[in-house]
């Protein structure tokens, strides 16, 4: 929310604020890596979801920390972004931060408040990257955050927040396998529910390798304690896209870069999981040959974006292509994002939005 939205809060609520309210919010704004065109996509946001938290969603956790499945790693200080994210909630007794910079699992980051205007605020720092998060108000129910930079499906028929520091996908920038004998060294560990998704995976997959992000989604289902039967189409979904991305960049002769530079796997695994047209993410490997695995990413992140809001795909592949003859950075292929976002609200015509987007 805006300073000014929060002062006119200010002057109609009934309790007087802190006195150094307004200098602590105004400190507090510049900080938050809030893109331009997040309140832009405020009409495609669904409503507010609100699922039960399971216990069971912290046996998986610890399932995860012991097998080392974590996409948070620990950088040079001086590489953390600080990062500044609140909900307004003033019935709530406890509000938590949840996502993938915590293996979905709460107790991790707490919110404070609430503050006189009703808000919970937390300050944090991660490593620039691409993260899924929500909140958990009162232990028992999942809201998205309205202020977020992006949202995608969740393979649950809801959406995340999405959160983007600077080049978008850093913080999966590393080995994301687990083989099948370290599964079976670890498994014992795991609840029984998991271990019937999970097993099946390792048991009909040739190559004995399953994604880490499969854990992920298994761990975000609980949390969400989504039925069953769709907690394991997701779980396999998701297990079915990296199988998929691995194919399509091993064609378009981007295998060998897979383990050790892992970003555009899972930048490719994203897309598919979303939904997003295949034959159009080849023509981006394809078109991006000499690019960084950050740029062809990038691009790939914001056809899977502008896909979901509903842009043509004939004139978004011609976007996405555009990026990579131009040579863009993956800072200025979210800009680009941001634009075209802003024009697709308006209505304005796809073809005139690519038409004018080099001027």
């Amino acid at each position: 929310m805006k300073s000014r939205d929060k002062l006119k809060r200010l002057e109609s609520h009934q309790e007087k604020a802190p006195d150094d309210f307004v200098v602590r919010v105004m400190a507090a704004l510049p900080e938050k890596p809030h893109l331009a065109w997040a309140d832009r996509l405020k009409s495609f946001w669904p409503k507010r979801r609100f699922w039960p938290i399971p216990a069971l969603a912290g046996a998986l956790a610890m399932f995860l920390f012991v097998a080392g499945l974590t996409l948070f790693r620990s950088p040079e200080k001086s590489g953390l972004i600080p990062v500044v994210l609140d909900l307004y909630a003033p019935s709530a007794n406890q509000v938590q931060l949840v996502g993938t910079f915590s293996n979905w699992m709460p107790g991790v980051f707490c919110l404070k408040g609430p503050d006189a205007l009703g808000y919970w605020v937390i300050d944090i720092k991660l490593p620039p990257g691409r993260y899924e998060y929500t909140f958990l108000v009162n232990g028992s129910r999942l809201v998205p955050d309205d202020d977020g930079d992006a949202l995608r499906a969740d393979g649950f028929g809801h959406e995340n927040s999405v959160l983007l520091l600077n080049d978008g996908l850093r913080e999966f920038d590393q080995p994301c396998t687990f083989t099948l004998s370290e599964y079976a060294t670890m498994s014992h560990s795991l609840p029984e529910q998991a271990r019937s998704i999970m097993d099946p995976l390792f048991q009909n997959d040739p190559s004995n390798i399953v994604s880490k992000h499969v854990f992920l989604k298994l761990q975000e289902g609980i949390l969400e304690k989504v039925r069953p039967d769709i907690l394991k189409s997701a779980v396999h979904n998701r297990h079915a896209a990296f199988k998929k991305a691995r194919t399509l960049l091993a064609e378009t002769n981007y295998g060998a870069s897979i383990e050790t530079n892992p970003t555009l796997l899972n930048a490719t695994a994203f897309a598919l999981e979303s939904g997003f047209d295949p034959s159009s993410i080849k023509d981006v490997l394809t078109a991006g040959k000499g690019k960084t695995s950050g740029q062809i990413s990038a691009v790939i992140e914001l056809g899977e974006t502008l896909d979901y809001v509903g842009m043509a795909p004939e004139t978004l592949l011609l976007i996405m292509k555009d990026c990579l003859l131009k040579n863009l950075a993956p800072r200025q292929i979210e800009r680009v994002m941001e634009h075209v976002t802003e024009k697709l609200r308006k209505g304005d015509n796809h073809k005139a939005i690519r038409d004018e987007l080099w001027v």
